[in-house]
């Protein structure tokens, strides 16, 4: 079973770095951030870097990173997430 990571505060700082160690532990990291084209270009960030340490599954079709909108302020947007992710089956 592949385990599924959801770093909120991913786009910088503390959460950026464990979003980074949770990759190269090989986990898949969902990227959470209120603004989704910044959690978008840390996530493609965080693939190059594992692209550059040649770290295996970088480049494999299923995804190990991938950005999600989260507000961790709004509940009704923390459920909306939450139904997605469910359904999905992640």
């Amino acid at each position: 079973m592949t385990r599924v990571a959801l770093v909120t505060g991913a786009t910088r700082g503390i959460g950026l770095e464990v979003a980074r160690g949770l990759l190269s532990a090989g986990l898949r990291v969902l990227v959470a951030g209120r603004d989704l084209d910044t959690a978008a270009a840390v996530t493609e960030e965080l693939l190059e870097d594992l692209r550059a340490d040649g770290s295996a599954g970088a480049d494999a079709s299923s995804w190990r990173a991938r950005p999600v909108h989260l507000d961790v302020a709004d509940p009704a947007g923390i459920d909306r997430l939450a139904r997605d992710l469910a359904a999905e089956g992640t």
